[in-house]
């Protein structure tokens, strides 16, 4: 059973894989099951209502997402789920 080694139940998805990576045997990752506690909201950026920039700022955020600079930078942040 894999509860020898869980001493938090709930740890952050960002810490968590990471953590089980260097903590779990490859078996061991196998029987394993994510749950997702809340939803994750898209990417936002607070802008004045009537500001020239938030057609600016909405256009380069679609821009980056459409050219991966996004996954890139999610990628550099977030350690990638284990396998």
């Amino acid at each position: 059973m894999i509860v020898r080694n869980v001493k938090e139940p709930m740890v952050d998805i960002n810490a968590g894989y990471k953590w089980i990576s260097d903590t779990f045997e490859e078996a061991e990752k196998c029987s394993l099951s994510e749950i997702k506690l809340f939803k994750t909201e898209m990417l936002a950026m607070p802008v004045a209502k009537r500001s020239g920039y938030r057609e600016l700022v909405a256009q380069k955020l679609c821009w980056q997402n459409e050219n991966g600079l996004y996954d890139k930078i999610k990628a550099m942040w977030i350690p990638p789920k284990p396998r």
